[in-house]
């Protein structure tokens, strides 16, 4: 089982995140056990569990409406963004490995990537770039 931790650049419009989260349980098998959204940093963040593969769709779909729904030339919150869907932290629980969130990592960013024609940075564990291991320095400037 993994954990990942989705964090998208909305959070004021209550109706899109109700909307996240139907299309995330509908995702075969991945759960949402929690999100929360504040308004000041215009942010949700979703704590969904399942298996790689219910990870991965649960991923595609929180992606594909965080894109197609969020404009970030209108967006005004104070906390540092670079993207609709910003972070996609994943974290070994019961029976998974961090190589596997790694893996699984690489595998979420090329489907993003191919699927949404958008560009991917990976960082920490995931980074195959020194100089973009650590968040704040992709983060340098932000969406601006």
């Amino acid at each position: 089982m993994i954990e990942s931790i989705p964090n998208i650049s909305e959070g004021r419009n209550s109706k899109l995140i109700r909307q996240i989260v139907g299309e995330i349980d509908q995702s075969d098998g991945a759960d949402v056990i929690d999100y929360s959204s504040d308004s000041s940093h215009h942010r949700t963040v979703f704590t969904i569990t399942g298996n790689e593969l219910e990870i991965q769709k649960a991923i595609l779909a929180t992606a594909t409406s965080a894109v197609r729904n969020i404009d970030l030339r209108q967006h005004d919150g104070i906390h540092p963004r670079i993207g609709a869907i910003d972070v996609v932290p994943l974290v070994p629980l019961v029976g998974s490995t961090l190589e596997q969130c790694v893996s699984l990592s690489h595998s979420i960013g090329h489907l993003l990537a191919e699927t949404l024609d958008i560009p991917v940075f990976l960082y920490e564990s995931s980074s195959r770039l020194p100089h973009r291991t650590r968040l704040e320095q992709i983060r340098k400037g932000g969406f601006e």
